[in-house]
């Protein structure tokens, strides 16, 4: 098992040389998202063969979706990459375009799922103290309607 401890060659990702296992980065960054992760960069077992993984059936939620989530290679949800890598999950789901409502598959989940939407608030509720400039065009907005410069 390498030393990732000492070494920090055995914890680049082979695939683009990123560093997974800096402690700072939990799985690659590679555009075509190879998934190298610090699991992998700290010597644990590659992932299993298909033939060695459970049926599908069996599966609770999160393995499935993880089981999904490799096969698609959805490791990296960075730009424009990785809004059409959830584009592609909601089609999955059943959010194919074809609904009533217009737009983007993604608009039309995030409109029937307002738990999704939760989920999207609390994260960025969580990045408000570590991200400057996010806080400061939100004391902005706030500021803007409090002052009733702003219709919304």
């Amino acid at each position: 098992m390498p030393d990732t401890q000492n070494s920090t060659e055995s914890l680049a990702c082979p695939g683009c040389g990123c560093m997974p296992g800096d402690g700072r980065t939990p799985t690659c960054f590679h555009p075509e998202g190879c998934g190298f992760s610090r699991a992998q960069a700290a010597g644990a077992p590659e992932q299993l063969d298909e033939e060695d993984e459970e049926p599908l059936e069996d599966l609770d939620g999160p393995d499935l979706l993880q089981r999904w989530q490799r096969k698609n290679k959805m490791h990296c949800l960075e730009g424009d990459a990785g809004q059409e890598k959830m584009q592609k999950l909601v089609r999955v789901l059943g959010y194919d375009g074809h609904q009533f409502r217009f737009g983007e598959p993604l608009q039309q989940f995030l409109s029937d799922n307002p738990g999704a939407m939760e989920a999207i608030l609390t994260w960025v509720e969580e990045q408000l103290d570590d991200n400057q400039d996010w806080r400061a065009n939100v004391i902005e907005a706030i500021e803007d309607q409090e002052s009733g410069d702003e219709d919304d």
